[in-house]
Order: C-alpha cells, then sequence, then structure tokens
C-alpha cells in the first residue's frame, strides 16, 4: 500500500510540475504505512483519493500529450558517443 501511496503522489506532482522531488516530501507518511502504524481503511480511503487527484492532476498537467521525440533520440546519441566511441572506439577501432 506504501507504493501505491508514493506513485499517486509521485503522479501528481509530476502531472502538474513535470518534476519528481528526492527525497519524497511525504516520507515520513510513507514510512508509517510500511511499518503498518496506520489503519487499512485510512491508507484505503487515502489511495482512492490520489486515485481522483491523479486523475483531475492529469486534466491540467504541465506534461506534453506526444513524447519529445528528437530529444530523445539527441540523448541517445550523445550518451553512445560518449561511452561508445569515445570509451571503446579507439581500442576497437570505431
Amino acid at each position: 500500500m506504501s507504493h501505491a501511496v508514493r506513485v499517486g503522489n509521485e503522479a501528481v506532482e509530476l502531472l502538474t510540475t513535470a518534476n519528481v522531488t528526492f527525497p519524497l516530501q511525504n516520507r515520513e507518511h510513507i514510512l508509517e504505512i510500511k511499518k503498518g502504524l496506520l489503519p487499512y481503511e485510512q491508507v484505503a480511503e487515502d489511495i482512492e483519493q490520489l486515485l481522483v487527484d491523479v486523475e483531475e492532476a492529469s486534466k491540467v498537467s504541465v506534461l506534453r500529450n506526444e513524447p519529445d521525440y528528437d530529444w530523445i533520440n539527441d540523448l541517445v546519441e550523445e550518451v553512445y558517443a560518449e561511452i561508445v566511441c569515445d570509451k571503446w572506439g579507439g581500442r576497437y577501432g570505431l
């Protein structure tokens, strides 16, 4: 149940700010759930509310509707060039 609460909160934050904060802002609450310190009913209600919150956040999300394929391709190319070509290219004549 702690994972559902964590992911729900992260989803709301991501949808509304395009960011996920680490360490978790609600880490104490998550730990209480993990340790079984909160009643099941309370956590279940939290999860139900998070489902509503995620749905609402998705309606006003600051995230793109489609992936930025150009940015992704540039990242993959850059990492490939740095790791594969630079590190191994000289050794193997790439």
